[in-house]
């Protein structure tokens, strides 16, 4: 019998986080680029590693409900920079790091 593979949700195109806007611009199955705005300001470009959540089961102490969530990919944390996520000041720079760990 052939085994299931399980469906991992995506990251979107566009995401927002702590005030600022992320678009996708490139990416590929574990690497991503992101352009990074603030207040309409392009700032920066994010370029990382894409991990992937576990799936998880919550359970709310007070209330008893229970909370599933799925398989996802995840934007990467503070504590990621300079291990599995870099942000560069200009698309060439990102490119070029895009490129060195796609071909790792």
């Amino acid at each position: 019998m052939k085994s299931k593979e399980i469906e991992v949700e995506k990251l979107g195109e566009t995401l927002k986080k702590n005030g600022a806007i992320y678009n996708l611009v490139k990416r590929s199955e574990t690497i991503a680029i992101y352009s990074l705005e603030y207040k309409g300001q392009p700032i920066s470009f994010e370029v990382f590693k894409i991990t992937i959540q576990k799936p998880t089961t919550l359970v709310d102490q007070k209330s008893g409900k229970v909370y599933d969530y799925a398989r996802k990919e995840i934007f990467p944390g503070n504590r990621d920079f300079g291990k599995t996520a870099w942000a560069v000041s200009n698309i060439k720079s990102a490119n070029k790091l895009f490129k060195e760990l796609t071909n790792e």
